[in-house]
C-alpha cells in the first residue's frame, strides 16, 4: 500500500516536469508551477521507495520486538499481581491498612450495619474507647446496639497480667495510665452504655491480637512487643468472600472458644465485691496450683 502511493507520488512527479517542459514556451507560469510540483515529489518518491525496500521492515520488525518485549513484561506483572489479589480473595481479606485508625471508617460502616453480634478482643479497648478520634462514634454504636438487643462481647485481658504487657513497651505508662487502671475506665464506660456485666469477660495471658467480629466481618490487628496495636497494622476478613479460612479460624480459636473456655474469668456484677475479685487477685490462687511455676522443669533440672 505504502509502495503504490510513493510510485503514484513518481508518476506525478514526471509527468509535471514533462508537461512543465512541452509547455514552456506556450504558458511559462504554468510551466514553472508544473516544475515545482516535480521537484516537489521527486525526493518524496526517492526517499519513499528507499524507505519501504531498506528501512520499513527492520523498523516494523525492531517496534515489534520491542513492543512485544515490553508488552510480556507487563503481562506478567499484571498476573502477578492478579495471581496475589486472588489468593487474599480465597482467604477471605478484603482490606489492609496501616494502622487501625486508618481502618475506622469502613469498620464503622459494618458495625452499624450489624444486627446480630459484635464481638470485642483486646488489653483494654481503650485505644477503641475513650482515647482515639473515633470514640464518640464507637460508644453510640455500642449504645444503639445494647437499645436493639444485637448482642454484645468484650474480651479484656485480666488485670493481673497487665504489668506484663506495660513492661515491655516503649514509652513507660504513669501509674493513673496503667492497663489496669484502663480495663476498670473501659468497665465503668460498657456500664453506663448499658452492657450487662455478663457480656464483659477477662483472659487469663497477655495480649496477642486485637479483634473486632461481626456475622459477616473481622478486623485482625497484632499487637507488637513493644507498641500499642492501635498504630499497628491491620487487615479485615469477610466470612462471605473466597473460602472465609481466615474468618474462620479465628472466629473459633480467637472469639467463641476462648469465650466458653476455662481461660477466662467472669465479670460477676458491677459492684465493689465483684470488681475487687477481679482487681485483688493475687496470680497464683488464679492460676492454679498446675499452673504455678515452682521451680525448673523437670526436664531441666536433671
Amino acid at each position: 500500500m505504502h509502495l503504490l502511493v510513493y510510485v503514484f507520488c513518481g508518476i506525478i512527479c514526471i509527468s509535471s516536469l514533462a508537461m512543465g517542459y512541452y509547455i514552456h514556451n506556450t504558458y511559462p507560469a504554468l510551466s514553472a508551477l508544473l516544475y515545482s510540483m516535480g521537484i516537489a515529489l521527486g525526493p518524496i518518491t526517492v526517499l519513499g521507495i528507499i524507505y519501504q525496500y531498506f528501512l520499513f521492515q527492520e523498523i516494523r520488525t525492531g517496534a515489534k520486538e520491542a513492543f512485544s518485549e515490553g508488552m510480556s513484561k507487563k503481562l506478567d506483572e499484571l498476573k502477578k499481581v492478579t495471581d496475589f489479589y486472588s489468593h487474599l480473595n480465597d482467604l477471605g481479606i478484603i482490606k489492609v491498612d496501616s494502622s487501625r485508625e486508618n481502618a475506622f471508617n469502613e469498620v464503622e460502616g459494618w458495625l452499624r450495619a450489624e444486627d446480630k453480634e459484635i464481638f470485642f478482643v483486646g488489653t483494654s479497648l481503650r485505644g477503641l474507647i475513650g482515647v482515639n478520634d473515633g470514640s464518640e462514634k464507637i460508644l453510640e454504636i455500642i449504645a444503639e446496639k445494647v437499645r436493639t438487643e444485637v448482642s454484645l462481647k468484650f474480651l479484656l485481658i485480666h488485670p493481673v497480667f497487665a504489668p506484663l504487657r506495660e513492661r515491655y513497651e516503649k514509652k513507660r505508662r504513669r501509674p493513673e495510665n496503667s492497663v489496669a487502671r484502663e480495663i476498670l475506665d473501659v468497665i465503668h464506660t460498657l456500664r453506663e452504655m448499658g452492657v450487662q456485666s455478663k457480656n464483659i469477660k477477662f483472659f487469663l495471658g497477655t495480649p496477642t491480637c486485637f479483634g473486632i467480629k461481626t456475622s459477616k466481618y473481622m478486623l485482625l490487628n497484632p499487637y507488637p512487643y513493644q507498641e500499642p496495636s492501635l498504630r499497628t497494622f491491620c487487615i479485615t476478613v469477610s466470612k462471605e468472600t473466597g473460602n472465609g479460612e481466615i474468618y474462620n479460624a479465628f472466629e473459633m480459636n480467637h472469639f467463641n472458644d476462648i469465650w466458653e473456655s476455662t481461660n477466662v474469668v467472669d465479670l460477676e456484677g458491677f459492684d465493689e465485691m465483684s470488681l475487687q475479685k477481679i482487681f485483688n487477685t493475687d496470680i497464683n490462687k488464679l492460676l492454679g496450683d498446675d499452673l504455678v511455676i515452682k521451680g525448673l522443669p523437670e526436664c531441666l533440672s536433671k
